[in-house]
């Protein structure tokens, strides 16, 4: 994980954040739900809506918060799993388990996956 203005890069290919996407990103993951997902360059895959998406060799399922409009992410691709986790609440979802990594945007939110044994490695964005 590298963090950049606005957001953070996964794998050198993916973006989650609100800034400028860097260069040479393939999949672009918004925090904020939009109202449609968005394509833009050739290449680039934009995601600001929830729904389950196969980009760029990436299968991501994405899902509103319970309250509010912020995105949670989870992406699969070989054989890793990782989530994107903005609020409590959304880990009651069921697609939430088994993750290698678990990106997390409130230190809380890691004591809760550590309470409930989700597994994991689990970091905190910032």
């Amino acid at each position: 994980m590298k963090q950049v203005d606005g957001g953070i890069v996964l794998f050198d290919t993916i973006y989650i954040g609100d800034g400028e996407v860097p260069a040479g990103i393939l999949l672009t993951l918004r925090l904020l739900q939009g109202e449609t997902v968005a394509y833009t360059n050739v290449g680039t895959a934009v995601i600001d809506y929830p729904g389950e998406y196969e980009l760029s060799g990436y299968n991501v399922i994405s899902f509103v918060a319970p309250k509010g409009n912020q995105l949670n992410y989870i992406i699969r691709f070989g054989n890793k799993k990782i989530a994107y986790i903005q609020d409590e609440k959304s880990l009651d979802n069921d697609e939430v388990s088994d993750m290698d990594i678990w990106y997390v945007t409130q230190s809380q939110l890691k004591d809760v996956i550590d309470r409930r044994e989700l597994g994991g490695d689990v970091k905190i964005v910032e």
